[in-house]
């Protein structure tokens, strides 16, 4: 709407419309930026809600037998990334029982993305091959308080190990609150732990 064109002996000839139409353009940009405005701050209750529902996310997932149970540590590796951390209680040594040579292989993968680990194992457990093959910090309780059952976790995601099961199989929670009370609880188990 600034320039306007006359068509004089088929050719076109263009004329500038006058420089005070250049502040009508503005004006009326500005109106429709308003309206645009309005429109959305009309619909951000909607948009924040549907928002808090994405990040509220709650499901819990079983995975059995050996492929299943190595597809959640992948999916946990790879969920990681570089610098990663994860915690673990409840350790008796059933993970490399199961799983054998990718107990080894699992604990090279760790090593190569750099991501660190903290694992409260059984008294047991001390002068053990497994310590000889993992990779990561590790504190110790009473074998009293052993568990068929490895607690991992990390991110916002808790992840259940039960080895003495046939299959064994994995439980995966994806809930930020459930995981942050695991984190506290292995926070504390942590402290009161020998080293």
């Amino acid at each position: 709407g600034l320039v306007s064109y006359v068509v004089k002996a088929n050719r076109k000839h263009y004329l500038a419309t006058p420089p005070e139409r250049l502040l009508d353009y503005l004006h009326d940009k500005q109106k429709q930026l308003q309206e645009e405005e309005k429109n959305i701050e009309a619909i951000l209750p909607q948009l924040k809600a549907k928002q808090n529902i994405a990040q509220g996310v709650q499901e819990a997932t079983i995975y059995s037998g050996f492929k299943g149970i190595k597809s959640v540590l992948e999916n946990m590796l790879q969920e990681l990334g570089q610098n990663g951390e994860y915690c673990v209680f409840g350790a008796e040594g059933g993970m490399q029982k199961v799983l054998g040579p990718y107990f080894t292989l699992f604990q090279k993968k760790k090593i190569q993305q750099k991501v660190k680990s903290k694992v409260i194992f059984g008294e047991e457990a001390r002068h053990s091959v497994l310590l000889e093959e993992y990779k990561g910090e590790a504190r110790f309780i009473s074998s009293q308080y052993s568990s068929p059952i490895d607690t991992f976790v990390y991110k916002d995601k808790v992840v259940l190990f039960i080895w003495n099961e046939k299959p064994p199989f994995a439980v995966v929670i994806h809930n930020a609150s459930a995981a942050q009370s695991y984190k506290n609880y292995f926070g504390w188990m942590w402290k009161m732990a020998k080293k």
